[in-house]
């Protein structure tokens, strides 16, 4: 996801981990964001599927990608996921004022994701896309590659004990 910075943001770090390298998940965030195919099968036969990645947007969808390989080829197969039913049963039952502008905009963009994951869903089911090895090579890093322990916090050195001189007679 992206930050309050904007940056690109590794979700769900284990505790006691950190990002290891900002580039790394920056190019992760890049494959996901100008996703694109070049070829595209139903033929499934053979693929072992092996992670996935969850890509959410701001518009209340959130696009999870399965991640398989097959000989030296990977594959991704395409899912949306709109807003739970309990958000659509909300938007669409739950009177609005018509003076907050920002709920019906909200109300609006449930329903609307609601139909667009519906919609993208039954055009991409079935289908499954080889990726080329560039691309791969992004949707392929476990998380191990993107984090690392986060060092022990190191004591600052203590200074020495300053005494008093001893008092003048």
């Amino acid at each position: 996801s992206r930050g309050k910075d904007d940056k690109p943001q590794l979700q769900d770090v284990p505790a006691g981990k950190r990002v290891k390298q900002q580039t790394d998940v920056d190019d992760v965030f890049k494959a996901l964001a100008s996703l694109d195919f070049d070829d595209v099968t139903r033929d499934a036969n053979g693929i072992a599927w092996t992670g996935t990645y969850a890509c959410e947007l701001k518009n209340h969808l959130t696009y999870q990608l399965a991640i398989g390989k097959k000989l030296d080829r990977q594959y991704l197969k395409v899912k949306a996921v709109g807003p739970s039913d309990e958000d659509i049963d909300k938007a669409r039952t739950v009177p609005v004022d018509p003076k907050d502008e920002a709920a019906r905009k909200r109300q609006s963009e449930v329903l609307m994701a609601a139909q667009t994951a519906q919609i993208f869903n039954a055009g991409a089911d079935g289908w499954y896309y080889p990726l080329s090895e560039y691309k791969a090579k992004n949707f392929s890093r476990p998380l191990a590659d993107l984090v690392e322990a986060i060092p022990p916090a190191t004591k600052p050195a203590t200074a020495p004990a300053v005494t008093a001189p001893p008092p003048k007679k």
